[in-house]
């Protein structure tokens, strides 16, 4: 499944579809993953980055996304 999530100071907006454009933040891991950062408000720790549990190209800007849902 692909999802787009939006942030600007309007509100936020989640799409179950990759939007055309250029996108900010990429983020690749399982959906058991994700719904415990969603979830569980759960930070993943480097080793999960080292061993590919978890994937992003920006991830500076992974911190600032879980800083705006307050994860």
């Amino acid at each position: 499944a692909k999802w787009t999530v939006q942030v600007s100071p309007e509100g936020c907006r989640i799409t179950n579809a990759k939007l055309d454009g250029v996108d900010c933040v990429v983020i690749k891991t399982d959906a058991k993953m994700f719904a415990r950062i969603m979830r569980d408000h759960y930070a993943p720790d480097i080793r999960e980055f080292l061993d590919g549990t978890i994937k992003t190209n920006q991830p500076e800007l992974l911190a600032q996304f879980l800083s705006f849902f307050n994860l």
